[in-house]
């Protein structure tokens, strides 16, 4: 079933479905099954959060909401096998509310506001260095060229501030 599209009903369907997911969670205590079970609330939790993202630009404090969404899936998975890619998803949003920002509110006009600009690019710039910072994980060479991307792009915006 293809989910609602109001954001209340979307979160009270996925709530409704972790809270199932929970009651079967404790009755498998030490099988194989509660590893199964733990991913299954991972991966409704990150439905939630792309639903949110996906949105971001359609919904009122959209942008916000999806931040923090994936903020929330990072913080309630610590110990994921996919922590490191809940990370790179909350840099990738960071990078792209930035590039976003950039394009409305062009470097060189007089609406461009370098913190608002800088709000955005510095926690993508940590968390890609964070990523950055695991070896012998495939996630470190994508978090170490996506900062790569990130610095020439603020490169290009203060360039872009400065030489007009």
């Amino acid at each position: 079933e293809p989910p609602p599209e109001d954001p209340e009903k979307v979160v009270a369907q996925l709530e409704e479905r972790v809270a199932l997911l929970s009651l079967i969670y404790d009755e498998a205590e030490g099988s194989y099954f509660q590893v199964v079970i733990a991913e299954e609330v991972e991966r409704a939790d990150e439905v939630r959060a792309q639903w949110f993202v996906d949105r971001r630009s359609i919904l009122p404090d959209g942008q916000l909401r999806a931040v923090a969404e994936l903020q929330r899936v990072v913080s309630r998975h610590p110990a994921s096998k996919n922590r490191l890619r809940h990370l790179i998803a909350l840099a990738n949003l960071y990078a792209s509310l930035a590039r976003e920002y950039v394009e409305a509110s062009p470097p060189e006009s007089l609406n461009f506001d370098p913190a608002e600009f800088q709000d955005l690019v510095e926690p993508a710039a940590e968390l890609y260095e964070t990523v950055a910072a695991h070896d012998g994980t495939p996630e470190k060479l994508e978090a170490a060229r996506r900062l790569e991307a990130l610095l020439a792009f603020t490169l290009q915006v203060d360039g872009d501030r400065f030489t007009h």
